[in-house]
């Protein structure tokens, strides 16, 4: 490793290389899945100025974007599959009166689920290995995507492309789990 000269040389006009920052892309997804079916991985699409309810209003996910661009097209083709209660992770378009309302309408069950319980939660594992897969695509191509479209696209080949066998085994040991949270009290676990 080459030292350089002085304690201050680091910051030496000679030592400086540029750094350019553009501006960055960010597309938050829904996803769910069941054993041996899952909907394909879907961004989820930033309201705009136009869509605006109030000047309080920040223009996140809203309850109404949550029930006709996730819940009906998404979300009831994979509960008819499974035939099982939807675990969901609490946010406010998931609670919603207007989210409870056509969930009613539609017979869609949710689960109750405490606020904080990923031990329990399959897709919480679903999650850490599609990021790590995403990070590993990106470094592969040796850029990051430019566009949101481009984001979008390689996050749904790299969803596409997870380990979905070793994926139901997660469901598989959701009594394992159940089991070693009871014999730790309620406890955490080392899921």
């Amino acid at each position: 490793m080459r030292r350089l000269p002085g304690p201050n040389a680091a910051y030496d006009l000679e030592n400086l290389q540029p750094t350019f920052v553009g501006e960055s892309i960010a597309v938050g997804f829904w996803a769910g899945f069941t054993y041996g079916f899952r909907p394909p991985l879907v961004p989820m699409r930033r309201r705009t100025e136009d869509e605006r309810k109030s000047d309080r209003d920040r223009l996140g996910f809203n309850s109404h974007q949550y029930v006709h661009e996730i819940l009906i097209p998404h979300l009831r083709p994979l509960y008819k599959k499974a035939g099982a209660q939807t675990i969901e992770n609490g946010v406010s378009y998931h609670t919603s009166i207007y989210t409870e309302k056509y969930r009613k309408r539609l017979g869609i069950e949710r689960m109750d689920w405490p606020s904080y319980s990923p031990d329990f939660n399959p897709i919480e594992n679903v999650w850490l290995l599609f990021k790590t897969n995403y990070r590993k695509a990106v470094w592969e191509r040796r850029r990051i995507p430019c566009s949101e479209n481009e984001l979008i696209g390689l996050a749904q080949k790299v969803w596409e492309a997870l380990p979905w066998e070793r994926i139901y085994g997660f469901i598989d040991s959701m009594p394992r789990r159940v089991a070693n949270c009871l014999k730790r009290g309620g406890g955490p676990t080392c899921w």
